[in-house]
């Protein structure tokens, strides 16, 4: 009986040294590592590139800063849509400043995260930093159409704390895949790249003026975001509170210099949805959630003002554009009455 001849399967004798890599796989991973060298480079151009509406106000006021020069302020107001028009004098006068060395960094969609994204990207306009003043809304801590952790502005710019606070497990791959190669936020279009590869290599100068050049487009939207913003307000739930947001909270104090103060301020929306926030309901109950997870939290540079009646400013209904948005005269009695009680804040100080 002849023996039965071994099958190739078991045939061991190509294992018994190391496989050279071929040439095509030693090009395929240096041109891998070209374009991750050339992602890391072009990053602060391919992720100012705002693909949409929400995603340009998300970096508004990165570009503003540069436009700026860099400043560093006495005083940031770094609210929401509502605090876009604010007159500077308002907050300088209590701290007997300049209006010039007060900046007014508000933008619609502004969470607690943002904010604290933009500061901990941008460390030297902290540095002088005596007041910050942020007014406050329900979606600023809640998941939906202004904040999502699947947003490649998220993924992107969050740190691995970030990631990890989400409490999703999803999240923290997804945060640490990207680091490797950034599939999710620099997903860009053709064009994009080639835009960017131009500029890989050039000047910062240069780049900063195709950064610039990339949000001109968006800069006459601001009313259809507020649409936006208001369509927020009215979908926020209290299923829908994010972990990232409050621990962005948490955080923003102590990235402020030690004699520094950061006020929170609730303002008063109309009486319609004023009675919607007292009432029962859910949006009532969405904003009892909100006002919990803030009011809970105490640092020594925080102070948080609630002003939940229009009729404690004065406020006539006229004096609304909407629900929370203020005309000329409403706003002139809201920034009236923010530098009256920051004069009484300071003095207690």
């Amino acid at each position: 009986m002849k023996p039965v001849a071994r099958l190739s399967i078991f045939n061991f004798r190509t294992l018994k040294e190391t496989p050279k890599p071929t040439a095509a796989l030693c090009a395929a991973v240096l041109g891998l590592l070209i374009i991750r060298i050339i992602m890391f480079i072009g990053e602060d151009i391919l992720m100012f590139s705002p693909q949409d509406e929400q995603r340009y106000y998300a970096f508004r006021n990165d570009a503003r800063y540069i436009e700026d020069a860099y400043p560093q302020p006495q005083a940031l107001i770094m609210g929401t849509s509502r605090l876009t028009v604010l007159d500077p004098g308002y907050i300088a006068r209590p701290l007997h400043l300049d209006d010039s060395e007060i900046l007014n960094y508000a933008v619609p969609g502004l969470t607690f995260w943002h904010v604290k994204t933009f500061f901990e990207r941008n460390t030297e306009i902290t540095q002088n930093l005596e007041l910050v003043v942020i007014d406050m809304l329900p979606f600023q801590l809640s998941e939906g159409k202004i904040f999502s952790q699947e947003d490649p502005y998220f993924i992107g710019f969050s740190s691995v704390s970030d990631a990890w606070s989400s409490g999703s497990f999803r999240s923290i791959f997804i945060k640490g895949a990207n680091s490797i190669w950034p599939a999710w936020s620099q997903r860009r279009r053709i064009p994009e790249w080639i835009a960017t590869g131009k500029t890989a290599f050039t000047s910062p100068d240069t780049r900063r003026e195709a950064f610039l050049n990339y949000v001109k487009p968006f800069r006459v939207i601001q009313k259809r975001q507020q649409a936006i913003g208001m369509a927020a307000i009215k979908t926020y739930s209290s299923e829908r509170v994010s972990p990232v947001q409050i621990e962005a909270l948490k955080a923003l104090p102590d990235l402020l210099p030690d004699d520094a103060t950061l006020v929170l301020i609730w303002l008063p929306v109309n009486e319609v949805y004023e009675k919607e926030l007292q009432g029962n309901g859910e949006t009532g109950e969405s904003y009892r959630e909100f006002k919990s997870e803030v009011t809970r939290f105490h640092h020594p540079k925080l102070h948080q003002i609630w002003v939940e009646s229009p009729d404690t400013i004065g406020l006539v209904p006229s004096e609304f554009l909407d629900e929370v948005h203020y005309g000329e005269r409403g706003m002139a009695k809201v920034g009236a009455f923010i530098e009256k009680r920051l004069t009484m804040l300071l003095e207690e100080n």
